[in-house]
């Protein structure tokens, strides 16, 4: 079998596929990747670790990318005994490529790859792990959830799903950026996350059912994670998105899962995060460029 057969056979096991951060499952990678390969270690056919990772490209622009959908790029180690050895076996195994980018799990945040030649770029996620009051979030932020509830705004799983998607656009067009996905794998990726019950995208509406603020979620057995959101720029102070938000990190909270903001690069971003009293949690980005 290819490493790709055994990876997908071992998570045939229904405990620990449910137990696998989503970013790695065999059916996520296969709606988000262009393309998709795994490495492993093993011994006595026992799995020590895998490694999936999105791959495009060939010849000289063959690269190791993170899908725009996608939050982790990471190995998971099922054997933390001689952890750089296994790590060091794993990475050997990855084909050569003009770029490689990696994004490790929270919990890989202290795994050197210097000797690897991978460069370290520091990044931080912001995370909500307990249970949080209304006041004790930014007062903007408590302004705002007030004015949708006095709106009477209301909040509901997309039943259109192109509608939700060309509102989450208009973030990206207010940006002066393009988000790479189309209307498409977006609905394969909300069909499968519905199907099995591991995201969802959600609406904030008025009583005119005009769609005020859209957000997409992946769920895991641990962790929902805010993937993609946006707003509707003829109700830019409705308070929508932050309400939508505040909704769905207590929804988040009362299942017992950690609320995970997917970080930001942008200042303004990462303060809108933390506004909801989520705390920076450093996570390591590895970098590998041949030319």
């Amino acid at each position: 079998m290819t490493n790709k057969e055994k990876y997908i056979e071992y998570l045939n096991n229904s405990s620990i596929y449910n137990n696998t951060p989503i970013f790695l499952l065999p059916d996520f990678l296969n709606i988000v990747a262009e393309d998709w390969e795994v490495v492993l270690v093993e011994e006595n056919s026992q799995l020590k670790a895998v490694l999936p990772y999105a791959i495009k490209g060939n010849l000289l622009t063959k690269r190791i990318y993170l899908p725009l959908l996608s939050f982790y790029q990471s190995f998971l180690l099922y054997d933390v005994n001689e952890e750089t050895a296994i790590i060091n076996q794993l990475f050997a195994q990855l084909p050569k490529t003009v770029k490689s980018y990696f994004k490790l799990l929270p919990q890989y945040h202290l795994v050197d790859l210097n000797a690897l030649a991978y460069k370290q770029e520091n990044y931080c996620t912001y995370i909500i792990n307990k249970n949080i009051e209304l006041y004790s979030i930014r007062k903007n932020h408590q302004r705002n959830i007030k004015k949708a509830i006095n709106n009477n705004l209301v909040i509901e799983a997309a039943q259109n799903v192109n509608t939700a998607f060309d509102v989450i656009k208009q973030t990206f067009s207010r940006q002066n950026t393009t988000l790479d996905v189309d209307a498409e794998q977006f609905n394969q990726l909300v069909s499968w996350t519905r199907t099995t019950q591991r995201g969802e995208i959600w609406n904030c509406k008025d009583q005119n059912h005009q769609i005020h603020a859209s957000v997409l979620l992946l769920k895991d057995a641990t962790t929902t994670y805010y993937i993609l959101g946006g707003y509707n720029d003829e109700f830019k102070n409705s308070g929508a998105k932050t309400f939508l938000l505040w909704t769905l990190i207590q929804q988040s909270i009362v299942k017992g899962k950690i609320f995970n903001f997917c970080g930001s690069t942008k200042k303004s971003i990462a303060n809108y995060f933390e506004g909801f009293n989520a705390t920076p949690t450093p996570i390591s980005i590895w970098k590998k460029q041949l030319l």
